[in-house]
């Protein structure tokens, strides 16, 4: 990055925190930590007097690119074909999706899992991760250290279910549920996403493309298409199906709210992966 350090300690600190930042950006594009974190230092850059640009960064530019990918209210504009003033997206329905409460185990999701008999064996261990998250002190984290391969039986997995108390949906509604997730050591689907409460409440389950050890957003768009409101339980789970980690963090699970006279024609769920 050319230019000298500014003599300020303080300033000179900053300058030296945004050029290695600004590196790890251009070498993983994907990781949107480090695209906010790079977002972060312009905005500290600012404030001590020091234009971003002079340090060949563009903070409107890495700001819109980040709102682009994270923005839950875009992400639905893009998916469904509204405009962002058409709606507005509810209250979070989901209970501690940050993970920043419990000792151990996040409070208000359940551990479970599928091994053994039927299926095979495997060994996992899940908890709350405080040195890794997304956002704030926490996160989830499930850890494959074995997966049996016998043919004929079923997958071994295990993950968390959410909505403790139920989620409560209105009929005749669309959904956004999203989340913050990163992979290391996983094939692409082995980390996965449950969300289902019957035939007409859809949202489904997913495998999740891997990331390597990127942060990456992911958002699914669907239904309760049923004509009475449900209190689904058991409805949200994070789940990891082989050998490596998968991280989990701000599960949102928000109401579209559509304006007076604006309708959404296609009731197909959508995924969203940025």
């Amino acid at each position: 990055m050319p230019g000298a350090l500014s003599p300020n300690p303080e300033a000179r600190y900053l300058q030296e925190a945004a050029k290695w930042y600004a590196k790890y950006h251009a070498l993983a594009p994907d990781d949107l930590l480090g695209l906010k974190k790079l977002v972060e230092i312009c905005e500290e850059l600012e404030k001590a007097g020091i234009e971003p640009e002079a340090l060949n960064l563009q903070p409107e530019t890495l700001k819109e690119e980040l709102e682009r990918r994270t923005d839950d209210k875009r992400t639905v504009a893009e998916g469904v074909g509204l405009k962002v003033d058409e709606f507005e997206l509810g209250e979070n329905l989901v209970e501690n999706g940050g993970f920043e409460v419990g000792d151990g185990q996040p409070k208000a999701w359940r551990w479970a899992a599928w091994v053994g008999g039927k299926r095979n064996e495997g060994t996992f261990a899940g908890g709350l991760d405080e040195s890794r998250g997304y956002e704030g002190d926490g996160c989830l984290r499930i850890k494959g250290f074995w997966v049996g391969r016998e043919e004929g039986k079923e997958r071994a997995r295990v993950g968390y279910w959410g909505g403790r108390d139920g989620l409560k949906l209105k009929p005749r509604t669309p959904y956004v549920l999203s989340f913050y997730y990163k992979t290391e050591g996983l094939q692409g689907g082995e980390a996965n996403v449950y969300s289902r409460g019957g035939r007409q409440v859809v949202f489904g389950g997913k495998g999740l493309p891997r990331t390597d050890g990127s942060w990456r957003k992911f958002a699914i768009i669907g239904w309760n298409a049923l004509d009475e409101p449900v209190n689904l339980h058991r409805f949200i789970l994070a789940r990891n199906f082989g050998v490596g980690d998968v991280w989990f963090d701000e599960v949102k699970l928000q109401e579209i709210v559509l304006k007076p006279g604006v309708r959404i024609e296609d009731t197909a769920t959508r995924f969203e992966s940025r």
